[in-house]
């Protein structure tokens, strides 16, 4: 048996290895870089209706009178999330947000299909909300969100999540992967990771390990990432747009997330209501697009 100190500096020097190996990998060419397409399920609780009435809710009701605001959920709510990595650099966003972001970095774009990504982006009511770009050479991580009806923005220390190393093996996109279980943000996760794609990073604020993560779970079953996808990248690595977004602090962000109630009414001075393709109903307040699936679901981060 290795003791546990042995393990996390053997870890650490597998990281700093693969770090080096994937530095020559992943080069600037986009056709060195690589991208990897998760399918996200939340199968958690939810917040009741009640909870979150407001007096937009009650607007939102008078405004469409044949439905009411706050639709059951269904028992697993999915969607697709677009983790890129380039040169020490990763991104990771909501699919539909990273189809805008990769057309706009092109230098030639056809304003149809940007018109018709953007649209998608904004009817996608049940979106990925956190934008997480990580940055190996510093350090550290930069990460966008929303809290109706703003954008906010911060910076943090790549924190080192302390992995436990298991023999357990699974396949995951075709890729034979390990297990590790760690903890970050108030939750332990159960991640499986594909020593054979030389990259430390993974899903949302996931990294730091000997290989891709392909496969991430908490242990309470709420949040779980899978990748479905592999490939080269045939894009530039794109960069989000936070020239609108509030500078604050990761603690801070946290418990005003956990603090949001209802949308001040006096903030409001245009909206919108209409249909998607799919006949749901999306509402737009000040441009920004309400996504009650989104507001209702346990976070990711608890502290």
């Amino acid at each position: 048996m290795i003791p546990s100190h042995l393990r996390t500096l053997l870890l650490s020097i597998s990281v700093l290895l693969l770090l080096t190996v994937s530095a020559r990998l992943f080069a600037q060419s986009p056709s060195d870089q690589y991208e990897c397409l998760y399918r996200y399920h939340y199968s958690g609780p939810t917040t009741s209706s009640e909870d979150n009435e407001s007096g937009l809710d009650v607007m939102v009701t008078i405004m469409s009178a044949q439905e009411q605001h706050n639709e059951s959920l269904p028992q697993k709510l999915s969607t697709l999330v677009m983790l890129r990595m380039g040169d020490q650099r990763s991104y990771c966003r909501d699919y539909t947000a990273y189809r805008v972001d990769s057309l706009m970095a092109e230098t030639t774009r056809p304003d149809s299909l940007l018109q018709s990504l953007q649209m998608a982006a904004v009817d996608n009511l049940f979106y990925f909300d956190p934008c997480v770009t990580m940055d190996l050479g510093r350090g550290e991580m930069t990460l966008m969100e929303t809290i109706p009806l703003s954008y906010y923005t911060y910076t943090e220390p790549m924190m080192s999540i302390d992995w436990t190393l298991s023999e357990e093996t699974k396949e995951v996109c075709g890729y034979s992967c390990k297990t590790a279980t760690g903890s970050y943000g108030g939750r332990t996760w159960v991640v499986r990771y594909a020593p054979g794609i030389p990259s430390a990073f993974g899903p949302w604020k996931l990294h730091g390990l000997p290989g891709l993560i392909l496969e991430a779970e908490d242990t309470e079953g709420m949040h779980h990432f899978t990748a479905v996808r592999f490939a080269k990248a045939t894009t530039p690595l794109p960069e989000p747009d936070r020239s609108m977004a509030i500078r604050t602090t990761r603690q801070d962000f946290i418990k005003a997330k956990s603090r949001q109630t209802e949308i001040p009414m006096d903030g409001i001075t245009e909206m919108t209501v209409r249909r998607n393709d799919d006949g749901q109903r999306v509402v737009m307040i000040n441009g920004f697009t309400l996504r009650p699936l989104v507001s209702k679901i346990q976070p990711l981060e608890l502290k």
